[in-house]
């Protein structure tokens, strides 16, 4: 019965899959480029100018968590069953989930430190 259980347990954190990746290598080009267009974009969804090395994916159970439940409130979704892409740029979060659309569009959304979602957006 327990593997019945674990089999229908969503984590919140998503794996570092093609989707994970994607995200993190265009939240790592906007937080490092020096191109006009990233710094638009860091301007706009308040990413920070960081270095690489602090551009990183987390799985850490706990803060994808938090991540949900601040997604999940700002999109008006459900936590149920959601899980997320978890970004971290200097102390700034980046979140995705790949299963809320606005359209044809990916609804993601940046958050300070203590998961306040800073702003919202489509891509």
């Amino acid at each position: 019965m327990a593997t019945a259980l674990q089999a229908q347990t969503v984590l919140p954190c998503r794996p570092l899959d093609d989707g994970g990746q994607a995200i993190l290598n265009w939240v790592r080009t906007t937080a490092t480029s020096a191109d006009s267009s990233a710094i638009i974009s860091r301007t706009h969804l308040g990413i920070p100018k960081v270095p690489a090395s602090e551009v990183s994916y987390l799985t850490d159970t706990r803060l994808c968590q938090q991540a949900v439940n601040a997604y999940s409130a700002a999109a008006g979704v459900s936590t149920t069953g959601r899980s997320v892409y978890l970004v971290k740029v200097g102390t700034i979060y980046v979140i995705k989930d790949p299963t809320v659309f606005i359209g044809e569009w990916w609804y993601s959304m940046t958050a300070d430190s203590k998961f306040k979602i800073l702003v919202k957006f489509t891509g």
